[in-house]
Order: structure tokens, then C-alpha cells, then sequence
């Protein structure tokens, strides 16, 4: 959760996919201040923040989480850090598998299979709803290092998963998301479009500030300061006041597709994890759809005035 100290770094490089990926020459405090730049400046480890309507911590999905771990016995020790921060799940993830080897070592087969059972549940409520689009935002940052601990998890989790599905003979839960944020209503604003964008569990796809950053650049237009969905907001407004609008929703569109083709590689390689992938797949396809409405509504404007001005 703090990045890589004196203490971790021995294991780090202890594990190959980790070691070969250290920047070189390797400071740490170069490596604090990537650790902050990643985690807590763009990309938000935690599960609200992807899975919340609200997009905030403390809300619905913050309180289940607390309450799963407050029904197995599980009291976190961290607590500067939210209860569905990622190395506190992962960390909650670890006590109910000692838990159950420990129940397995005392012959306590009952206990041992509710563990298992509290393990599948904790996933696929959980850790996999999240995990996929949090790995591929990790990835989008560029930082090779943490790239490679995101999917290093991600493969782990996974074969976990697959494990205990095949263990206990459980079948992968479907799942749904937040019921989606209408923006075809004519009162839509740029601040609405701003809400969506930056809420994951609406648009399927998660922008840092960095993001939005090159999606500024791209546009060689200024974005300003504020948090994501103010960034968002002062770039579209600009693009307007440029008549760029139609530009951005091309390169909006283009940056949207790129997530799907993602998620479509991340099923690829790990079947097992389909049924989590798929509802980010329908709402990163419903973004695309909002933005080509938004095109035909920008490009029936402009033909409109043209008529007008001819």
C-alpha cells in the first residue's frame, strides 16, 4: 500500500515478472514518487471508486465490504486506508486461506469448505468486479513497474478463482451493473456528460487525470485544474470555445474503443474471467453509443446553422 520500501524490495526481486520490470537504476525515492504520481494522483485503488454510482468511497459498495469482513472475523490493521482499498481486500483475500488451512490442518473439513465458500463469494461480489478495469487503468498510466504487479495479481486471482470454482464445483455468478446514466435528454450539459465520463461504473472505463491530460494534448487544448470530472468539464467547454467538439468526441470515441479492445484481451487470455469483463464490455459499447448520438446531434447543429448563414 506504500510502495516499494527497504523491506519489500528483497521480495520483489525475488519474483522474476517483478524484478525484470524495476526501473534500473532503481531509487527509492524515485520510487515513492511514482508510487504517489500512480496511486494517488490517477489511478484510485479502490473498489467504490469503480464499482459506486457515486464514483466516491464511503458509500454502498464501502459498507459491504466492511461487512463481509466483520462476518468472517476479519478485523483489517490499516486504517488509514478504506476497507476496499486493493491491498486490503487482497489482504482479506489472504486471511480466509490461512483460515482454511488452518481448519484443513485441525481436520475441520466443515469450516474449511465455508472458507472456501466465503473465498468464492468475496470474489465474485468483489475483488473480480473491479480488478479487470482497475489493471487495464493501472496499464493505460504506462508505469512498467506497477503494469506488471496489476497483472501479475490479476493472473493470480484468477487461477485462484479457477481453482476453487473447480474444487467446491461452484459456476461463475453473473452479475449487473448500476442501472446506466441517461444522457440523451435534452437538458444534458457538458457537466453531465463530465459525471458519466468520470464515473467507471457508468461510461466502462476509468480516466485519470493523466488521461485526460493527453486527451488535451491530443487537442493541443488546456484542460485546467480541478479533479476528474472538472477536468473533463473545462476540456469540453474549451472545445467548444474552439469549435473543436466534434474533434474530441472522435478522439473520445477512439479512446473509449481502445478500453474495448482491452477487455476483449483480457477474456482472451483468461476465459474464466468472462462473466466480470462482459458488463464494462456493454457499458465502455452504450459509451460509444452516447457518443455517436452526440456526433449526429453536433454534425445536424452545424448543418443547420450552415443552411442558416447560406
Amino acid at each position: 500500500m506504500t510502495g516499494i520500501t527497504n523491506g519489500v524490495l528483497p521480495v520483489i526481486q525475488a519474483v522474476p515478472e517483478l524484478a525484470q520490470a524495476l526501473p534500473k537504476p532503481f531509487d527509492l525515492d524515485e520510487a515513492a514518487a511514482a508510487h504517489y504520481q500512480l496511486f494517488g494522483f490517477n489511478v484510485f485503488p479502490y473498489e467504490a471508486i469503480f464499482l459506486d454510482e457515486s464514483g466516491l468511497l464511503g458509500g454502498e459498495v464501502t459498507a459491504s465490504v466492511r461487512h463481509c469482513y466483520h462476518h468472517w472475523g476479519y478485523v483489517d490493521e490499516v486504517t488509514e486506508h478504506s476497507p476496499d482499498h486493493i491491498g486490503q481486500e487482497l489482504a482479506a483475500m489472504a486471511f480466509l486461506c490461512l483460515a482454511e488451512a488452518e481448519a484443513l490442518a485441525r481436520g475441520a473439513g466443515e469450516t474449511a469448505a465455508s472458507r472456501q465458500h466465503q473465498q468464492i463469494a468475496f470474489l465474485q461480489h468483489h475483488l473480480l468486479r473491479w480488478l479487470p478495469p482497475f489493471v487495464l487503468a493501472v496499464k493505460a498510466q504506462g508505469d512498467g513497474f506497477y503494469t506488471a504487479v496489476a497483472e501479475l495479481t490479476l493472473a493470480f486471482i484468477d487461477d485462484h478463482y479457477q481453482s476453487l470454482l473447480s474444487a467446491t464445483g461452484r459456476l461463475p455468478e453473473k452479475w449487473a451493473m448500476p442501472p446506466p446514466y441517461e444522457l440523451n435528454d435534452e437538458e444534458t450539459g457538458l457537466k453531465d456528460i463530465a459525471k458519466f465520463l468520470a464515473t467507471p461504473a457508468y461510461s466502462g472505463i476509468f480516466f485519470s487525470r493523466d488521461d485526460v491530460g493527453r486527451l488535451a494534448h491530443h487537442l493541443d487544448l488546456p484542460r485546467g485544474f480541478g479533479d476528474r470530472q472538472q477536468l473533463l468539464t473545462n476540456l469540453m467547454r474549451t472545445a467548444v470555445q474552439y469549435d473543436q467538439f466534434s474533434t474530441w468526441l472522435k478522439v473520445l470515441e477512439a479512446a473509449v474503443g481502445e478500453c474495448q479492445t482491452a477487455y476483449q484481451t483480457q477474456v482472451a487470455h483468461k476465459p474464466w474471467l468472462l462473466p466480470f469483463v462482459q458488463p464494462w464490455q456493454e457499458r465502455a459499447a452504450q459509451t460509444i453509443s452516447h457518443i455517436t448520438h452526440m456526433q449526429n446531434k453536433v454534425e445536424s447543429y452545424n448543418e443547420q446553422h450552415s443552411r442558416r448563414d447560406n
